[in-house]
């Protein structure tokens, strides 16, 4: 039995093929958005680094002869940002895209309302590939998302553009 709820639509093929790139656009101004708050929480995040300096003092008799030495350890803490210490985020980008989507198409041709001037389009719906699925009919159509994203290398001028905010 179908969801009561649902509701058969059909799309223009302009506004369907339009919505399906501009969610991967979406998806993509996601990554960099979360990549760029990270980034950010890495410049603010410090972190305190021991810096340990051993000095060597020379003993000198009245007549400036060595006559020996003292060692001397000295701790310093410096404090850097996660950024600073060379922890980044991982940008990634959508290298590729496939979209395989299987569906009925059907060409409307209908007469504006205030003109005799016909609109033409392309309708595309999944209602059949829908009813050949639920009544276990051979079908030859699928649908299919494949998205292939790889790391990239984060753009060189960011850490320079924290650093000039935070100070």
């Amino acid at each position: 039995m179908s969801d009561p709820n649902y509701k058969e639509i059909s799309a223009d093929l302009v506004d369907f093929v339009s919505r399906l790139t501009q969610s991967v656009a979406e998806a993509q101004r996601a990554l960099d958005k979360n990549a760029i708050e990270t980034l950010k929480e890495l410049a603010n995040n410090k972190a305190s680094i021991p810096q340990i300096r051993n000095i060597i003092t020379e003993e000198t008799d009245s007549e400036g002869n060595v006559t020996g030495t003292r060692t001397q350890t000295k701790t310093e803490f410096t404090e850097l940002s996660l950024l600073n210490l060379g922890i980044t985020p991982t940008f990634y980008q959508f290298a590729k895209t496939n979209i395989e989507v299987a569906l009925d198409m059907q060409f409307e041709e209908r007469v504006k309302s205030n003109s005799n001037t016909k609109e033409k389009r392309l309708l595309v719906s999944t209602k059949k590939v829908r009813t050949e699925r639920r009544f276990n009919q051979n079908i030859q159509a699928y649908s299919k998302l494949s998205i292939e994203m790889v790391p990239v290398p984060m753009p060189i001028n960011i850490p320079e553009l924290v650093d000039n905010q935070a100070g």
